[in-house]
């Protein structure tokens, strides 16, 4: 699966997982002749000033449609 939940062929995982920039690739479970794996965004946030993260909080608060606590 990528970032977004959706089905991707091998080859497609295979590229997003070798840029490694953006992407974390996760192997979720794994038999003889089925490999579930996942890709995620890669999210580091450091530290940040409370300015910053009011910003961060209105985008998120405005993209989702939901009030964050």
């Amino acid at each position: 699966m990528d970032e977004n939940g959706k089905e991707v062929s091998a080859k497609i995982f295979d590229e997003k997982c070798d840029s490694n920039l953006l992407f974390h690739c996760l192997v979720v479970k794994q038999t003889q002749q089925l490999v579930v794996s996942q890709i995620r965004l890669k999210q580091k946030f450091g530290k940040i000033s409370p300015q910053e993260m009011n910003q961060i909080r209105k985008l998120l608060r405005k993209d989702s449609g939901r009030e964050l606590e």
